[in-house]
């Protein structure tokens, strides 16, 4: 499926995963009508640094609260894990965009390149889409914004949730032809993706690699290395999202008992 398909299939989803939404705020908490929970999705997302869609996808999917408690009784979310390739202290402030651009500078220096990204997988859907990069044309980027998982490398190491390395992108099978024509329209010639593990065994993301060359060995130690990284990066997105959207649910219960301003 071609990348504007894809794109315009992931935005209709997100449609009605905040129609959806909206219906359960409205029913659940007695709104007047679609436009306030509407309004409240938006404001708590931004203020929790969370696209409206994915708390729009937790709404949806999260058992409710019960009635007159607290969303999330607790203690409150843990501290963020120790990752190794990101400097700084750590405590809460990072911000997703910054944790991925720190992997895909890692895995840049694992590898010897400066053509790197890192993609993640939408849960509904199971598109793979581009969340940083580096390295690349305006027409690679734009042309695998967002992509399935069947008709490139990346797409194939997400259903085997495995690596997959492609000595020579001209001759391997994983690519379809327009696919292929795109990578080689910039040069590359060999690729490696390996998965970011999330907690149910799936993969979560991606990062991948590319050499202008064919038939780029990667050493053993290389490989350990990207795998490292992307286990710390699997831990480090889990406890994102926990965190992230416990805090914004938590937020957005209180808010939508409250009378509107």
């Amino acid at each position: 499926m071609r990348a504007d398909a894809l794109r315009l299939r992931h935005a209709v989803h997100g449609r009605a995963l905040d129609a959806r939404a909206e219906g359960v705020l409205t029913e659940r908490y007695g709104l007047r009508g679609p436009t306030r929970a509407r309004g409240l999705l938006r404001s708590v997302a931004r203020e929790h640094g969370l696209a409206t869609v994915e708390l729009a996808a937790a709404v949806a999917h999260t058992p409710p609260p019960r009635p007159g408690e607290k969303w999330f009784p607790g203690d409150g979310p843990a501290a963020p894990p120790a990752v190794r390739f990101v400097s700084g202290p750590r405590d809460r402030t990072l911000s997703l965009s910054a944790f991925l651009d720190a992997l895909r500078d890692a895995v840049c220096g694992i590898t010897h390149t400066d053509m790197a990204n890192v993609q993640l997988i939408d849960a509904d859907d199971h598109t793979l889409r581009m969340e940083s990069h580096r390295g690349y044309p305006a027409e690679f980027v734009r042309f695998f914004a967002v992509v399935d998982d069947t008709t490139t490398a990346c797409g194939q190491a997400a259903r085997k949730r495995a690596r997959v390395v492609v000595d020579d992108v001209a001759t391997a099978s994983v690519f379809d032809e327009p696919s292929r024509a795109a990578v080689l329209a910039v040069h590359i010639r060999s690729v490696q993706c390996t998965p970011i593990p999330g907690v149910a065994g799936g993969p979560q993301g991606m990062v991948s690699t590319h050499h202008t060359r064919p038939g780029h060995t990667y050493t053993p130690g290389e490989l350990d290395a990207l795998d490292g990284v992307a286990r710390e990066a699997g831990e480090w997105l889990d406890w994102y999202r926990g965190s992230r959207l416990e805090d914004a649910l938590e937020d957005l219960h209180r808010r939508a008992q409250s009378p509107p301003a």
